[in-house]
């Protein structure tokens, strides 16, 4: 407190605080808008990508081509977590994910990693590279949110798993699929005493698989458009970011009296 009760502050008349108040939250207000502007834009170009993804899942549905549940197609599993109480569990060499870094993007890299008695002696599992993740709980968006794997790597319990089945489909495929699902699993989960999903969910969802040349083309034209909503979505928090930063500097001007 006695820091605080030492900083010096300008008194101007009344009449020009008063004026500097109302430029101040003017700006603010401005700031403010065109934040909002910016974050309905980024939905915007989410409902874009889910939009042309569930067209091309309704557009499958109406194909001859093979439909299964997914536990039939894959072999789908969860992960583990080793006890935190043992430390020779922690710290190692093997990645292990959590739902929170799941981005709907792939995965290479991790925010803890465990040792290999830490995967021997738990429920945990290596999962191989190419293996899909969809966290089945989390906080905000989380549940619902994929990953692939590029490295093997443990998870968490919160991850389901659908391990790669390379001569019946791509994984880029499945994480596409699984992403055209995400809103509307996510609203049939809300207003239950347990949103959280489970890998029993996950196993029923039918998935239509065409031949394999056939969902990479169908892959490759989806990384196309998901590479020009990434970067435009960059381009708007980048723009909040600096948005972010501009109210600071209006008030450092105002007090200095260029305002």
């Amino acid at each position: 407190p006695e820091q605080f009760l030492d900083i010096a502050i300008p008194l101007p008349p009344l009449p020009e605080q008063q004026r500097i108040v109302a430029r101040v939250d003017e700006i603010a207000s401005s700031i403010a808008a065109t934040n909002s502007l910016s974050e309905s834009a980024t939905a915007d170009s989410d409902a874009l990508l889910y939009a042309a993804l569930r067209r091309a899942r309704l557009t499958l549905f109406a194909s001859s081509f093979d439909r299964r549940p997914m536990g039939i197609a894959f072999r789908i599993t969860a992960g583990g977590t080793p006890s935190r109480d043992n430390p020779a569990f922690w710290n190692g060499t093997v990645p292990w994910i959590k739902t929170g870094e799941l981005k709907d993007s792939d995965i290479e890299d991790a925010e803890e990693y465990i040792t290999e008695a830490g995967v021997n002696g738990s429920s945990s599992k290596l999962f191989p590279e190419d293996t899909v993740l969809v966290a089945l709980y989390g906080q905000g968006q989380t549940r619902g949110r994929t990953g692939r794997l590029r490295v093997a790597a443990t998870t968490n319990q919160a991850c389901c798993a659908i391990l790669p089945a390379p001569d019946i489909a791509s994984p880029r495929f499945v994480q596409y699929w699984l992403r055209s699902w995400y809103h509307e699993l996510r609203e049939q989960s809300q207003g239950g005493a347990q949103p959280n999903w489970n890998a029993g969910l996950i196993k029923a969802l039918p998935i239509v698989l065409p031949p394999l040349h056939e969902q990479r083309q169908a892959v490759a034209k989806f990384d196309v458009l998901n590479d020009e909503i990434t970067k435009l979505q960059r381009m708007q928090a980048k723009a909040r970011t600096e948005l972010d930063a501009l109210l600071p500097a209006i008030l450092d001007r105002a007090f200095a009296g260029a305002l």
